[in-house]
């Protein structure tokens, strides 16, 4: 199983992409990303590098793209996630998982601005970056094993941060939505910083299953995924590769998923606003 720890810090898609390098994922799949320019995005270079975050020796990804500024709705992205999985070979598992990921924020933001998902058009998570942050953690994983993944409760920040929508609370609306509609347990602080992104939120909540105390078991390899920003605490994930000792949280079904969606439903609508994390022109985790 792998074990994610984003009590401390959160998480954003990079810091999951770097943390599952760390712990063993292959680094060529995410090398073979390539740059689609029928589609807008003229170049891609992603960079997995060495840092030291807060002292703690880690990875952490920088993605150089060059692409046109689109605002782009659901069908869009799905498009751009289907060029890339062909283009590089994909599984056809890890096309559908993130294309239920991409879905995931789309029905977030859409209940946030009162919308359909399909009349969405996504401001700063809606780069090319999304698909590198969901498609390469799906490969990854595969490239693991596939793993169980469980995960503590993601600290969300606090306070307020600047969007494409102006001013807003921390937890952005996206990422509440998000929380309402699966399940996800969130946590606030331990610093007044956005520290879950919608993109990572979205990821753990479909991939993840929840847990307040770890289960028993043997530590095979430990890593560390880093974001950019620069925080009182080290801005790190922990990942964990590990043999369990003993049973282990199962993710619920989709029905059950589904079942909680509609129990939560009506706190969807009392968010407004909305927004994400981007590489080159929005926020960076």
């Amino acid at each position: 199983m792998i074990i994610f720890e984003p009590h401390l810090a959160g998480t954003g898609g990079d810091m999951l992409l770097a943390a599952l390098l760390a712990i063993g994922g292959n680094e060529e799949i995410l090398r073979r990303f390539p740059a689609l320019p029928e589609l807008g995005v003229r170049s891609v270079a992603i960079l997995p590098r060495e840092v030291f975050a807060g002292g703690i020796r880690s990875i952490r990804i920088d993605v150089s793209i060059d692409e046109e500024p689109v605002h782009r709705n659901l069908m869009d992205m799905t498009l751009l996630l289907e060029s890339a999985g062909n283009s590089i070979g994909a599984s056809g598992g890890s096309i559908e998982r993130s294309r239920e990921v991409l879905e995931l924020i789309f029905a977030a933001e859409a209940s946030v601005h009162g919308k359909t998902a399909d009349s969405v058009h996504l401001h700063e998570i809606g780069g090319y970056d999304t698909i590198i942050d969901t498609l390469g953690f799906f490969l990854l994983l595969e490239s693991l094993g596939d793993p169980a993944v469980i995960s503590t409760t993601p600290s969300a920040g606090g306070g307020t941060v600047q969007t494409a929508h102006g001013l807003l609370h921390v937890p952005v609306p996206a990422v509440c939505s998000i929380a309402a509609s699966t399940g996800m347990p969130l946590q606030g602080g331990p610093v007044h910083e956005e520290l879950l992104t919608p993109t990572g939120a979205a990821i753990l909540a479909s991939s993840a299953s929840f847990v307040e105390t770890l289960p028993a078991f043997r530590t095979l390899k430990t890593g560390y995924g880093a974001g950019n920003k620069v925080l009182s605490i080290p801005n790190v994930i922990r990942a964990i590769l590990a043999e369990p000792l003993e049973k282990i949280p199962q993710k619920p079904s989709e029905t059950d998923a589904d079942t909680h969606h509609h129990h939560h439903q009506h706190d969807d609508d009392t968010h407004d606003g909305g927004s994400g994390r981007n590489h080159h022109s929005g926020r960076k985790h």
